[in-house]
């Protein structure tokens, strides 16, 4: 038996194929796609090319389970997505469904609990004793996706706004961003910043790193707005403990995404609300993608083989 795992996205598409023991037959990893900004065509033939330089006959797969942004956020998505999958693999042994959901699957080893997803946007996923799911956030990129990289990058641009016209004080952030553009007018900073860091979810997402600095340098209103994401990615998991059954146990919370990699600026306030609401926060198991591959996997391999073959996947991949 072969399963393969996508873990798509507008940053990456990252790939695994993997036997039943959990030996990694391949892994690639191909440039981020997003099927509103790039047209169903276009994504598509991503999809296509992806599957073919894996190296594999998709007619040898079991199954096949892609995890992609987006899917299910508009009336056609998941129809477009799946067909395109489908297409690509040339047979219909597929499950296609939102990232979040192969997020949390990798992140709690498919057992109850919440899993967040902060990277260039922001959702939460969650499954409860029950087998009941249910999702929180990831509704827009420009006017929603609170506490992800997308969103501190709109949000340090906010506070130079403030600080340049005077209804915030001037902390590093402002010297530094007006380095960053040579600038000699802070009105300039829009249409330079929209230039240089704005045209794509990615660059935007790109631009956190640079806000991220800030932190280490200790400006007070750059680590405020970590914290502030902390505390919005944290109201996403008190809506799915409202929404779903998790019974008298704490809930488990795990957390994945490049934004966390932010450390204790984010990780420390994210887990003090996570705790004020009876909850308890654990680091993820697996990554997204052996996640994605264990749910491809899910239906054909009992539950302790299935567990045997994504902790075997996590050494090798």
């Amino acid at each position: 038996m072969l399963f393969l795992g996508c873990d798509g996205g507008s940053t990456k598409f990252e790939y695994l194929v993997a036997d039943a023991q959990g030996a990694c037959v391949a892994h690639q990893t191909f440039p981020g796609m997003n099927l509103m900004q790039d047209g169903m065509e276009e994504y598509a033939r991503g999809i296509r090319t992806h599957v073919r330089a894996l190296g594999i006959d998709p007619g040898t797969l079991t199954h096949a389970a892609f995890g992609v942004t987006g899917y299910g956020e508009s009336r056609t998505a998941a129809r477009d997505m799946t067909a395109a999958v489908q297409t690509a693999l040339g047979h219909g042994r597929c499950t296609v469904c939102n990232d979040s959901v192969t997020g949390w699957s990798g992140a709690l080893g498919m057992q109850p609990g919440i899993c967040v997803a902060a990277g260039t946007g922001s959702v939460a996923y969650g499954q409860d004793r029950h087998g009941n799911g249910a999702r929180a956030g990831g509704w827009s990129l420009r006017f929603g996706d609170e506490g992800s990289s997308c969103w501190i990058a709109r949000r340090a641009a906010n506070l130079f706004y403030h600080q340049a016209d005077g209804r915030l004080p001037r902390t590093q952030l402002y010297s530094a961003f007006m380095r960053e553009f040579d600038l000699q007018d802070p009105l300039y900073f829009s249409v330079e910043f929209e230039e240089a860091h704005a045209k794509t979810a990615a660059d935007l997402a790109a631009f956190q790193r640079k806000v991220l600095a800030l932190c280490h340098e200790g400006d007070p209103q750059v680590i405020a707005l970590y914290r502030s994401a902390g505390e919005e990615l944290a109201l996403l998991v008190q809506a799915l403990i409202g929404r779903l059954d998790f019974g008298d146990q704490p809930v488990q919370v795990a957390y994945t995404g490049g934004l966390f990699n932010a450390g204790a600026f984010l990780i420390e306030p994210f887990t003090e609300a996570v705790q004020a609401l009876g909850a308890a926060v654990v680091k993820p198991l697996y990554r997204p993608v052996i996640g994605a591959a264990g749910y491809a996997a899910r239906s054909d391999l009992r539950q302790e083989a299935l567990r045997t073959m994504m902790k075997n996947l996590a050494n090798e991949a």
